[in-house]
């Protein structure tokens, strides 16, 4: 079961609704963005309760849709489980919870046919690759930031869905991390290197890992038949 809130028009051509899913027994809740039409869509997987608030992730997600991408912000925990949580993440539980979202999408009459891509960040990134290996993940491509894989390590040869993995330079040990799971990866993958510790924890770097995030998704998501 789930829900999306009455729509609204939140700009010329662009739609915003809140989201609530019933995933797995827990209800997750998120924010979809998405030009009309969308040539494809783009979740966020967030690893936290309020991760749809964050202000990169929400312009990220308005930069996607302006070229012509829909997105939905996504908080793969609940505030309880937010509160609650330990050091070391469930990437099994917030990959089953993605896979299950998407699945939920896919049968949404706007996203019936519509490409799906996966973007997340540190924990939820290695989540999302860990999904990806499942026979029948429905994705076709991911961006994975700064992602924490060492729980779906066993996995990566069963990704199949092309992924861009991003690391920044000055954080060694998952920059280190991620050249492993670079020559592990079963797909087409490319490791990119941004110029900080964090990608996303300034505006210039921010910046940047969103265009490069842009372009591999749009080049990999936009339906067959548009300009």
């Amino acid at each position: 079961m789930a829900s999306a809130s009455m729509a609204v028009l939140d700009s010329p051509g662009r739609v915003r609704s809140p989201l609530t899913i019933d995933v797995c027994g827990v209800t997750l809740t998120g924010d979809l963005f998405a030009p009309l039409p969308p040539d494809g869509l783009v979740i966020f997987a967030l690893g936290s309760s309020g991760g749809r608030y964050d202000a990169h992730n929400v312009l990220a997600a308005r930069r996607f849709n302006d070229a012509g991408l829909g997105t939905v912000l996504l908080d793969l925990l609940t505030p309880a489980e937010d509160l609650a949580r330990t050091p070391a993440p469930d990437i099994a539980l917030l990959a089953n919870r993605l896979a299950a979202a998407t699945r939920w999408l896919r049968r949404q009459h706007w996203a019936a046919s519509t490409p799906i891509g996966w973007y997340g960040v540190g924990a939820a990134a290695g989540a999302a690759l860990w999904a990806a290996a499942e026979p029948d993940a429905d994705v076709a491509a991911i961006v994975a930031v700064d992602s924490q894989v060492a729980l779906a390590a066993d996995r990566l040869r069963a990704v199949r869905a092309p992924t861009l993995l991003m690391a920044g330079v000055a954080n060694t040990e998952v920059l280190d991390a991620n050249r492993v799971t670079q020559r592990r990866l079963g797909c087409p993958v490319l490791l990119d290197i941004i110029g900080s510790i964090r990608p996303l924890a300034d505006a210039g770097d921010g910046h940047l890992a969103a265009g490069e995030a842009l372009r591999w998704l749009s080049h990999r998501l936009s339906s067959p038949g548009r300009p």
